[in-house]
């Protein structure tokens, strides 16, 4: 039995996280981090680069179904390694690109491996494992990848002015294979002695997505979602020239980007020591009521145009902390709303709106930003954190309401 008391000594979990902070690194956070350098080199436009972002993620939320459905039939241990596999592989073809339409058709494939590597079929492998002990295991595994900014953006910068950005991406794809391959087969060989006769039962897919898609709740939950990637999508595609719209040197610009990273770390941190102290779980509604309250607060400070390196470092404390919080909550929410039978395609399908509202975010920041401007960006993602807080409470209602059923 995988006993929760030794998680921050299980090998297999430290092989996950590390293979998911390279993951991220390598195949997401790539993309904002070359976005300025890409624009030099190519001339197509931010907004029209924003797009590729923006296609990747798309096709990630499509294949995203049919990897959950794979992870619910205990294929874990071979989508994992063979996704970050392909992503490294297809990252290579990225220096060679000559038309708009390339760099599309690259990132869409690269998009369709993320669905099998990044944070939720990860999730959603942890929560067959540890089924309601898997809070704790994904907090670890969120603690340490939430570097993986960190570790992109300034050795991503380093070596593009030491060697060009070209370079710098093959370092980045080899380093991927190599160490997210062997790190995702090790750390999906726990043993699934823990997975309740429940968990591993399945129902047809027509049946489960027919039920969950009539469920008001899974609605709600999905606006939530889409809301706060939405949000987080449309700072962190834009963060490097949002934050040199602010007066700022390149080496603040670096560094404040980077700090993004640590401030997810910090968020969870936060959480684990809080619950610790408490000795319970806090309440995965409020967790997000108060990631939305703080995304309005810091896209609301930064609007006007503010220079003040104190705003800014507030604006990064407010923005990076929440989200740190968001990719905890999310699985956890779903299990608790939504059970945990058939969860790997329930996961998939919450998300499936997070991801396609990451997705539309780039296109949506690179058009409003060159057309409008960067004070009109942070309008619109403030407005869209007031959204979330909508939905909510919609969440809340529906809950109250259920459970007043119940009782009748």
């Amino acid at each position: 039995m995988i006993d929760d008391r030794k998680i921050w000594t299980n090998s297999n979990l430290w092989a996950l996280a590390v293979g998911e902070t390279v993951a991220w690194a390598g195949l997401y956070y790539i993309f904002p981090a070359a976005l300025l350098r890409w624009d030099t080199t190519f001339e197509w436009g931010i907004e029209k680069l924003s797009v590729g972002f923006s296609i990747a993620l798309i096709c990630s939320a499509l294949s995203g179904i049919f990897a959950g459905r794979l992870i619910d039939r205990g294929h874990s241990r071979k989508l994992m390694p063979i996704s970050v596999l392909l992503g490294g592989i297809l990252l290579c073809l990225v220096p060679h690109v000559t038309q708009i339409w390339h760099f599309y058709v690259v990132w869409g494939a690269i998009g369709i491996t993320l669905s099998g590597c990044l944070y939720e079929p990860c999730f959603s492998f942890l929560t067959k494992n540890y089924q309601d002990k898997a809070r704790k295991p994904i907090i670890m595994v969120t603690l340490i990848a939430g570097f993986a900014s960190t570790l992109c953006y300034p050795c991503f910068s380093w070596l593009s002015e030491s060697f060009g950005w070209h370079t710098a991406i093959y370092v980045f794809a080899i380093s991927t294979c190599i160490i997210c391959v062997p790190s995702f087969l090790y750390g999906t060989s726990l043993e699934h002695t823990t997975i309740s006769p429940e968990t591993t039962k399945q129902d047809p897919f027509r049946a489960v997505t027919s039920s969950v898609i009539i469920n008001p709740v899974f609605w709600g939950i999905l606006l939530v979602f889409i809301a706060l990637a939405l949000n987080h999508g449309m700072i962190v595609s834009q963060i490097f020239p949002l934050l040199q719209s602010r007066e700022l040197s390149n080496n603040y610009v670096v560094f404040f980007a980077a700090c993004i990273g640590p401030m997810q770390v910090i968020g969870r941190l936060i959480l684990f020591s809080a619950e610790n102290l408490m000795g319970r779980n806090i309440s995965a509604l409020k967790i997000c009521a108060l990631c939305l309250v703080c995304l309005f607060v810091a896209s609301s400070i930064l609007y006007k145009g503010s220079t003040s390196v104190v705003i800014i470092a507030i604006f990064i404390i407010l923005q990076g902390g929440p989200h740190g919080l968001i990719s905890i909550v999310r699985p956890i929410m779903t299990a608790e709303f939504m059970g945990r039978l058939n969860f790997g395609l329930i996961s998939s399908m919450i998300a499936f709106g997070a991801v396609w509202g990451s997705a539309i975010a780039p296109a949506i920041s690179g058009s409003i930003s060159e057309r409008l401007g960067y004070d009109s960006m942070m309008v619109a993602t403030a407005t869209v954190a007031l959204m979330g807080l909508g939905c909510l409470i919609l969440i809340l209602v529906l809950k109250n309401n259920s459970l007043r059923k119940s009782s009748i």
